[in-house]
């Protein structure tokens, strides 16, 4: 079936007999409008395409070579542009795009190649037109959803080679930006969601296994995972309010867990590892929040960072460089108050092994700074009230470098010092201080 109305439409349609035909092609295109162009080549068997553009400038090209492949494509607006490619077998692809140019101009666009068997992509972009969408998929049993609504949003999938890759994909808001390139594995999942401003998702898989799940709601959001190379990661970032930021990278590394939870206005987390069986959380509830967790080398670390307030700063970090080692780490920061600023380092240039470190500030103004350099350590602070400080950055002393050590501090109250250095093997330390203006000096060679 053809339908042309108004002059100056062209329409090209190419059929090619099939061989072991069930019920043969069937092609549909409907034209209303001006200078819009259809072209379908179709080679294979049981092929159907159906294209229906209305308005100015619409241009709707498919290539279908394969079998039971359907292609559904519908233009309503001003200069929408849809390129569909498909080579293989079972695929299916509808292409939706209503509304015109967006305010500069930026015109709806969808352009898929699919190379493989039983794909699946399905893109409707509604409103004042500023659309694109860009999937390239070589593999089989992969399957990308995107809705985008309103303008100036962009959607970029250039290749995923792999194995039953599902992607699901929802903008709503203004200049939002999409963008994966090269998933290379086996049964990835991913599933982002965005409703806001300014919002802007970019990273790149190397692997299996993955399930990445994202959600941003807000003004200004970023999140970035950059290197992205291994097995079995599960990511899980979650953003709400303005000016947000999350960003999770890891390479040569198994079994890892990573998630980022923010509310609030300004936040920035952080993720990273180097290793094995790390599982990694960041959650913030607050304004001006900033946490960060570093674990590069080491295998079997679960840092857990939790922050609610304002004007936070949580920090937990492992070994850097320098003869790498942080093996079987539990770090654990929570904060809740204001202007409470923590940093856990377990070794700055050495190793650290075995340890258990955790650490609790409520209240206010509370200081924590650690550095921890041996090996079987158990750590454990408290602190709640005012004005405590467990040192330095840069109230003076604190730093481990010990073995075997177990160090506990409870401090209730307020402004409560404990200060020093532990260096040796084999000792215990015990400090509780509660009251006012409290002083602890702690000094083991």
């Amino acid at each position: 079936d053809v339908v042309i109305q108004d002059a100056g439409n062209v329409i090209a349609i190419s059929q090619e007999v099939p061989v072991g035909e069930i019920y043969g092609n069937y092609s549909y295109v409907i034209q209303d409008g001006d200078l819009n162009l259809a072209l379908v080549d179709i080679v294979g068997d049981a092929n159907e395409v159906a294209i229906t553009q209305y308005g100015l400038s619409n241009i709707a090209v498919a290539t279908v070579m394969g079998n039971d492949n359907y292609v559904d494509v519908l233009q309503d607006g001003v200069g929408a542009i849809s390129d569909t490619t498909i080579i293989g077998a079972s695929n299916y692809v509808s292409v939706q795009q209503i509304g015109g140019p967006s305010l500069f101009d930026i015109e709806n666009r969808a352009i898929n190649v699919i190379q493989g068997d039983s794909n699946t992509i399905a893109i409707a972009s509604n409103g004042s037109g500023g659309h694109w969408a860009n999937n390239n998929i070589v593999g089989f049993g992969n399957n990308i959803y995107v809705q985008q609504f309103d303008e100036w949003n962009e959607a970029y999938i250039n290749l995923i080679d792999g194995d039953r890759n599902d992607v699901e994909f929802y903008q709503d808001g203004f200049y939002n930006i999409f963008n994966v390139t090269e998933v290379t594995g086996n049964d990835n999942s991913i599933d982002i969601s965005v409703m806001g401003d300014y919002s802007r998702i970019s990273f790149a898989i190397v692997g299996s296994e993955n399930d990445i799940t994202l959600q941003q709601v807000g003004n200004d959001n970023a999140v970035n995972f950059g290197v992205f190379e291994g097995d079995g990661e599960t990511v899980f970032v979650e953003q709400y309010g303005e000016g947000n930021s999350a960003s999770v990278d890891t390479l040569f590394s198994e079994f890892n867990t990573y998630s980022i939870y923010q509310d609030g206005i300004g936040n920035t987390g952080y993720t990273g590892t180097l290793g094995m069986f790390n599982t990694l959380l960041v959650q913030q509830s607050g304004d001006f929040n900033d946490a960060s967790t570093v674990n590069f080398n080491g295998s079997v670390n679960n840092v857990n960072v939790t922050q609610i307030g304002n004007e936070n700063l949580g920090l937990a970090e492992a070994v850097i460089e320098a003869g790498e080692a942080a093996n079987g780490n539990g770090v654990m920061l929570s904060q809740e108050g204001n202007q409470n600023d923590g940093a856990i380092t377990l070794a700055t240039s050495g190793e650290s092994n075995n340890n258990i470190i955790m650490a609790g500030q409520y209240g206010e103004l509370n200081l924590l700074d650690l550095v921890v350099n041996g090996s079987d350590n158990f750590v454990q602070i408290i602190q709640e009230g005012s004005g405590n400080w467990v040192t330095a950055d840069d109230g003076g002393t604190f730093m481990m470098t010990a073995n075997s050590t177990s160090f506990m501090v409870a401090q209730f109250g307020n402004e409560n010092l404990v200060t020093g250095s532990i260096s040796g093997t084999g000792g215990e330390i015990s400090i509780s201080q509660t009251g006012d203006y409290n002083v602890a000096v702690v000094n083991q060679m």
